[in-house]
This record gives structure tokens, C-alpha cells and sequence, in this order.
């Protein structure tokens, strides 16, 4: 059985709405959490191994 997709002007307007509302919250989340990750997670070469934060510390530190 396959199941249709409605397009959003063949849904009616909750439907287009509800569309819109996960694409802004995509939008809004996601550079969020790659921005997370890049200054917490991942290493910088350029930080001789350490992330972002790391770095920060050592200077914080003394």
C-alpha cells in the first residue's frame, strides 16, 4: 500500500502551515547544534588539537 503526500496547496492551509513551522525550526535548530558541535566537540588543527573551548580555558586558566 503506498500512502500520498499532500501537497501543501492541496492540503489546506494547516497543512502549508505546518510545513512552514518545520522548516523555520529546522532552520533555527540546526545551525545551532553544528555550531555546538564545532566549538565543543571538534578539534582544531589550528588549536593544536583542541577544541574551541579547551582553548579558551588554558587562557581563562592563567
Amino acid at each position: 500500500m503506498q500512502s500520498e503526500v499532500a501537497l501543501p496547496w492541496e492540503g489546506g492551509p494547516g497543512v502549508y502551515l505546518a510545513a512552514s513551522v518545520s522548516a523555520w525550526t529546522w532552520g533555527k535548530a540546526y545551525p545551532a547544534a553544528w555550531r555546538d558541535d564545532y566549538n565543543q566537540v571538534r578539534p582544531h588543527t589550528s588549536l593544536s588539537g583542541l577544541t574551541p573551548n579547551e582553548y579558551a580555558r588554558l587562557f581563562q586558566a592563567g
